[in-house]
């Protein structure tokens, strides 16, 4: 299990403008994070999976005070 940081790029629906990049840790617990049809081959890494509340706690205040 690897630690992973997510960049996430919010953009305006019509004209596609960069609003701005949020970036996240990976806080989702291993079990959870690991594909059900992930192979035990040498050399697979898995990176620690993004979580709902996470990803809300980055954009809600893009939502609460909209550029």
């Amino acid at each position: 299990m690897r630690e992973a940081t997510y960049r996430v790029t919010v953009r305006e629906a019509r004209t596609g403008r960069e609003i701005k990049v949020v970036t996240l840790p990976g806080t989702e617990s291993p079990e959870k994070s690991c594909p059900g049809i992930a192979k035990d081959a040498p050399g697979t890494v898995v990176a620690r999976s993004l979580t709902g509340d996470v990803l809300d706690t980055g954009l809600r205040p893009l939502l609460l005070d909209p550029a």
